[in-house]
């Protein structure tokens, strides 16, 4: 999907002066430094599942000084999710340093990038299309651009590392944009799943659960780890709960993976007596002792 830009804001680049078209040597250039980098471990997941990662490139000037930057879109040449997030494919911003040396930014799934009027250190901000209803943005920092807005229950608010200087993330899943929430679904119920925060919470408890659980009830508390340099797989592990009505929750032990749009743990889950909130044992034939959660297919 190309990058998108309002009338107004082409006008506005017009006006600017004229812009240096990069030629096909340095879009290579700039594609040898992504390729080389951070996306080098899609290369070799596209390799391991026999699908092949291809990448196309297209320029704009996102600070109006008439240098371009390239942004580098890999996706699977067959199509499919595999190696990246639900939406097939990841997108990596190129800018050129004083130096002349292409640097990264971005880097993480989006269906469109598009280029926003606010500045920040002479950038345009930049909002996230990843098929939600809210569009995370991202702002220059004067050194690259890092998540600025963030969202949480479908409404954009400051990310918290942006409030704390707008620093460089210190964790992978900052800079994938994990701040926020993203909505699952898990035995007929809707789900808030946070990989930063580590939590899952009801969102829309279905009507059987709804006098015993209720809307930002923790299902799971615990941790989500990527496999090296991927957004769309990893580990999980934490404490799940079970609950039943009048009981506190009791808590077991999960571990357990998630792929591009499915979250899946498991663990010895409690049984408690029929008439008392006793924990009578802990067994893997339990309903609980499987838990899975799955993006909606228009997520």
């Amino acid at each position: 999907m190309k990058l998108q830009f309002t009338s107004a804001i082409t006008l506005l680049l017009l006006s600017t002066g004229s812009v240096s078209a990069l030629t096909d040597a340095e879009r290579e250039a700039a594609l040898k430094v992504a390729k080389a980098g951070a996306v080098d471990s899609y290369v070799q997941c596209g390799k391991e599942i026999n699908n092949p990662v291809v990448f196309e490139t297209e320029t704009m000037d996102l600070n109006a000084d008439g240098v371009e930057e390239v942004m580098v879109t890999a996706s699977h040449k067959n199509g499919g999710t595999g190696c990246f997030s639900h939406l097939g494919m990841t997108k990596t911003l190129m800018i050129r340093n004083r130096k002349g040396e292409w640097i990264e930014n971005l880097g993480f799934g989006a269906q469109g990038i598009n280029a926003l009027p606010d500045r920040s250190n002479g950038y345009q901000d930049l909002e996230i299309d990843s098929a939600g209803d809210c569009r995370p943005v991202w702002r220059h920092n004067a050194t690259e651009y890092h998540i600025y807005k963030q969202c949480q229950r479908s409404k954009l608010v400051i990310a918290s590392s942006w409030k704390a200087g707008g620093s460089q993330p210190k964790r992978l899943e900052d800079s994938l944009g994990w701040d926020g929430d993203e909505l699952y679904v898990h035995n007929g119920s809707g789900m808030y799943v946070n990989k930063g925060a580590g939590t899952i919470r009801y969102a829309a408890p279905k009507a059987s659960i709804a006098g015993t659980v209720k809307e930002d009830t923790v299902l799971f508390r615990g941790e989500f780890k990527n496999a090296p340099g991927l957004e769309a797989r990893g580990t999980v592990s934490g404490i799940a709960f079970v609950f039943k009505k009048g009981c506190e929750p009791a808590p077991y032990q999960v571990v357990g993976t998630y792929d591009a749009s499915t979250v899946t743990m498991k663990g010895a889950a409690p049984r408690r007596a029929k008439d008392s909130c006793a924990i009578l044992e802990t067994t893997k034939n339990s309903p609980h002792s499987v838990l899975k959660f799955e993006a909606p297919p228009d997520y």
